[in-house]
């Protein structure tokens, strides 16, 4: 797990340094003002941010929180302040957590052991070039697939595009999370509406082929209705 963080207080910024590579973790980058949290975020592959709230005076981890929400990037949120308001922003923006200062090596590694777990389970990040990537949850990918070197990702109102094998992008995901029921399609059994041997229909009513090879991969998992 690559962890950002995004702090301006540089003894505090090089103690969380150390517990998270203490626990095994990596540290994508170290941030302490505006124009270095562009450059880090638009350089760097992050799967958590650890966001001190107040940063030179005024509430920038409220921003960057906002900026992390929107690319799909988890964060937690560092603070000293219990003042009722801010922290009601701060949850607004549905961090995955709040650690407080004064902070413990304990509080940092029980946090980033949480969230590794979590995000390991509910999200897939996807290469979508050499240098870009987007977390997903796994949750809303519908179906994949294949054409030629790419895979279509797709969920309900989006497609992302994978340079990367078929096999290889099943292979990232838990037993039965997807399933491989042809040459160039897998699909995710919690939107499936209905089925047969040849062909199975979506909820959003897309109609995925079923070969022959891939069949017993539609009984094992999939029940009749």
């Amino acid at each position: 797990m690559r962890v950002l963080i995004v702090e301006d207080e540089t003894l505090i910024a090089e103690n969380l340094a150390v517990i998270v590579e203490s626990c095994g973790y990596t540290v994508a980058g170290m941030v302490e003002s505006e124009s270095s949290f562009n450059e880090a975020t638009s350089n760097c592959e992050i799967d958590l941010a650890l966001l001190d709230i107040r940063m030179n005076g005024v509430d920038l981890g409220l921003k960057f929180g906002e900026m992390l929400k929107e690319a799909g990037v988890p964060f937690i949120f560092i603070t000293s302040f219990s003042d009722k308001a801010l922290l009601m922003r701060a949850t607004s923006l549905r961090p995955y957590g709040f650690i407080l200062k004064p902070f413990s090596r304990t509080d940092i590694a029980n946090e980033l052991h949480r969230l590794n777990n979590e995000l390991s389970r509910d999200f897939v990040v996807l290469k979508t070039g050499s240098s870009t990537q987007v977390k997903i949850a796994k949750s809303d990918i519908c179906y994949l697939n294949s054409e030629n070197v790419y895979v279509n990702v797709f969920t309900d109102h989006d497609r992302i595009v994978v340079r990367a094998k078929l096999s290889d992008l099943c292979g990232v995901f838990n037993e039965n999370e997807i399933i491989r029921v042809h040459q160039s399609y897998a699909i995710n059994p919690g939107f499936v509406k209905r089925f047969s041997d040849t062909e199975i229909q979506l909820n959003n009513d897309i109609l995925i082929p079923v070969s022959r090879k891939f069949q017993s991969n539609v009984k094992k998992v999939l029940k009749p209705i």
